[in-house]
């Protein structure tokens, strides 16, 4: 009786413990960082004269997991290269001793394979990392023989959130007689992975000029917090002017601490649409 009622209890443990580590996994989000400018120019180079030219790179991508305690693992990298086959790499394994993600990818181009490195120092604020390419030394070129460590390298530059991001609210204002919407979405749109600090982004579409995008700080740092309402309230002081308020959570693990972000409709309208209420 006393083993069957044990039994039971490191049963229920058992799956306290699965929920417990899916809530957590689940708790993960999955970000799209893009470089913001066309042609990027990598340097270096391999040292054969039949690869085509590789200098060239319409624009790069990477895609990252990060749970709300700021971890995050690299899943994905897609280079789009002018002339040559395009890179697209997955199952990144992190050198802590390099500060670098690393995979290996097979059969590309001219070669039997390559490392990809995708290395963290110097990626802060709106730069992202460096790539690197590398010809790993017990490998080589098809039908030659390769060696030693050449690369090639560029740096992702200025790099904008691109991940999917919903519409969390959205509200009117009567501006001029006439009506104007605001939605506000729910991704705090980071500099980069690791950043804290970030933006909301509000769409407004009003007199027929079509939708208007305005990036609004948040004045403190979040842990995967979401925008959950934007709401239009009366000015107290200026009866021709009104205030436009995001609520969003501060932290993602704890949804009922909410913080406020405002601006004023007259200082969005200038911004927007050159006009003032």
């Amino acid at each position: 009786m006393k083993k069957t009622i044990l039994l039971k209890s490191l049963s229920k443990l058992g799956l306290a413990a699965s929920i417990v580590s899916l809530s957590m996994f689940s708790s993960a989000e999955t970000r799209t960082f893009q470089t913001v400018d066309s042609n990027l120019y990598a340097s270096g180079s391999f040292p054969m004269e039949s690869l085509p030219d590789v200098s060239n790179i319409n624009n790069a991508k990477i895609i990252v997991d990060q749970s709300l305690n700021g971890h995050f693992n690299v899943e994905r990298l897609i280079v789009d290269f002018d002339h040559v086959k395009d890179l697209n790499v997955k199952n990144f394994t992190y050198d802590p001793s390099m500060n670098e993600y690393v995979a290996r990818v097979k059969n590309i181009w001219i070669f039997r394979e390559l490392i990809v490195a995708i290395k963290m120092d110097g990626a802060v604020g709106g730069y992202g990392p460096k790539v690197e390419l590398r010809i790993p030394n017990e490998s080589g070129f098809n039908n030659t023989i390769g060696g030693g460590f050449p690369y090639l390298n560029f740096d992702m530059a200025l790099i904008e959130d691109v991940s999917s991001n919903a519409q969390a609210d959205y509200a009117k204002v009567k501006v001029d007689g006439k009506w104007m919407t605001l939605r506000v979405y729910k991704n705090h749109m980071k500099a980069w992975v690791n950043s804290t600090s970030g933006r909301f982004k509000i769409v407004t579409n009003w007199q027929g000029h079509g939708d208007r995008e305005m990036l609004i700080d948040t004045p403190e740092t979040i842990y995967g917090g979401k925008a959950v309402s934007i709401t239009v309230l009366d000015d107290p002081i200026d009866p021709n002017n009104k205030t436009i308020e995001v609520k969003y959570e501060k932290d993602g693990r704890n949804p009922d601490d909410l913080g406020v972000v405002s601006i004023s409709l007259n200082d969005l309208l200038m911004q927007l649409y050159q006009f003032s209420n």
